[in-house]
């Protein structure tokens, strides 16, 4: 079996498949090449299984983990520059994502409900369900898209596939009142508040 899991997405993609299909067996070692389906995949498992009995084996890929790990190590360093806007998580623009980062950071930092708003520079971008409310909602939970590290947390949000005006984000609390919030203007050569 192989089964990619896309960040944010309820459900794996399901690419089971036959050894015969992809494989060849070369003197004592075996080899499989599967084209990888596109998309940020937080997670791809595979292992071997016969019908209606539990996996002869498994085995579990982080890649999203890696990149997140990758970007910590950038953003500790400096290498990212300045975040685009700093608040209980700061917020920096990478690699056509929004990343949320906050060091030090608990998993009680993140256990609330994020709040993620997209407003296009042209309304005509949105899906027609969201025209009238002006903005694309991509709420999420940290787990969705983020990891802890040691002392600190990160999640990489990938943004949307048109010119984006403004982002809000934040945390909301059960009663949906924002425990913080905070806006990103892309482009903005500073900050905003």
């Amino acid at each position: 079996y192989l089964h990619f899991h896309e960040a944010g997405a309820p459900a794996a993609e399901n690419r089971d498949f036959d050894f015969t299909e992809y494989g060849v067996v070369l003197d004592d070692a075996c080899l499989a090449l599967v084209q990888q389906p596109s998309g940020d995949f937080r997670q791809i498992s595979t292992g071997q299984f016969i019908g209606g009995s539990p996996p002869l084996w498994r085995a579990d890929l982080w890649p999203e983990r890696q990149r997140l790990e990758s970007l910590l190590e950038s953003i500790t360093a400096g290498g990212r520059g300045a975040a685009a806007t700093q608040s209980t998580f700061d917020l920096h623009l990478v690699e056509s994502a929004l990343v949320f980062h906050r060091a030090p950071c608990s998993a009680g930092d993140a256990e609330t409900r994020f709040f993620l708003h997209f407003y296009p520079e042209d309304p005509a971008d949105l899906p027609a369900g969201r025209r009238n409310a002006g903005f694309e909602n991509r709420d999420f939970d940290f787990g969705d898209y983020g990891d802890f590290f040691a002392e600190a947390c990160l999640a990489r949000v990938p943004l949307p596939d048109y010119p984006i005006s403004r982002i809000r984000t934040g945390q909301f609390r059960p009663a949906g009142e924002p425990s913080w919030s905070a806006e990103v203007r892309p482009g903005s050569p500073e900050p905003s508040p």
